[in-house]
């Protein structure tokens, strides 16, 4: 039996530590925003290639993906040369994965002491509660060497699991408060690159101030 079996085996007992959202959603959510289960998770393709042009235009050759999901994103960056790596609270991670992203609860402090030349983060921040907020845009800004690809689901966009939705301004601030820079004309090109109706709106490019 495989992790991933086990995993299945055992969820009936995990459900009891995961908090029910409401009757219309799933209950396969931790109270610290990450799913437990392999169904909710959207890989938009026509961005995952957006993304890799980017990078290469950057000449980036690490990315760290922190909410990875099942490691979509991740895989297809491997496969066009780009080092990558991705993290997700998910316990089915790295089996999911083929073994190149690893579990980690985002809702906590991560300090690898290294950097990546970027730093994505795809409708994640919206999973977890408010409380978490801070933390979480303090684990991606720690990370970055260059610049960070966020996208954070906006107010009214719904979802199974949406705890925290925030508008592009709300999100924008908090960086400008630290100053960093928002790189519009590569924010568009992205947005523009994606197929998946929500990524048009929430898709943004942060860079740190020595920019």
């Amino acid at each position: 039996m495989n992790n991933y079996t086990k995993f299945r085996f055992l969820r009936g007992i995990l459900l009891s530590l995961i908090m029910p959202l409401s009757a219309s959603e799933s209950y396969y959510v931790s109270p610290h925003g990450y799913f437990i289960g392999d169904s909710e998770h959207v890989t938009d393709w026509k961005l995952a290639d957006g993304i890799v042009d980017f990078l290469r235009k950057e000449k980036a050759e690490t990315l760290v993906d922190f909410g990875c999901g099942d490691g979509d994103y991740v895989n297809h960056f491997i496969k066009n040369g780009i080092r990558a790596v991705g993290y997700d609270g998910n316990p089915v991670t790295q089996d999911a994965s083929g073994g190149t992203c690893f579990t980690l609860d985002l809702s906590n402090p991560v300090n690898f002491n290294k950097c990546y030349d970027w730093v994505m983060s795809l409708e994640v921040g919206e999973h977890l509660p408010k409380q978490y907020e801070a933390i979480f845009i303090a684990n991606l800004v720690r990370h970055v060497k260059d610049g960070l690809i966020l996208s954070w689901a906006v107010k009214g966009q719904g979802g199974t699991g949406h705890f925290n939705e925030q508008n592009n301004d709300y999100i924008k601030k908090i960086f400008a408060d630290m100053g960093w820079y928002n790189d519009l004309e590569a924010e568009n090109h992205l947005r523009e690159s994606a197929s998946v109706h929500w990524f048009k709106n929430t898709v943004m490019v942060f860079r740190p101030a020595k920019f």
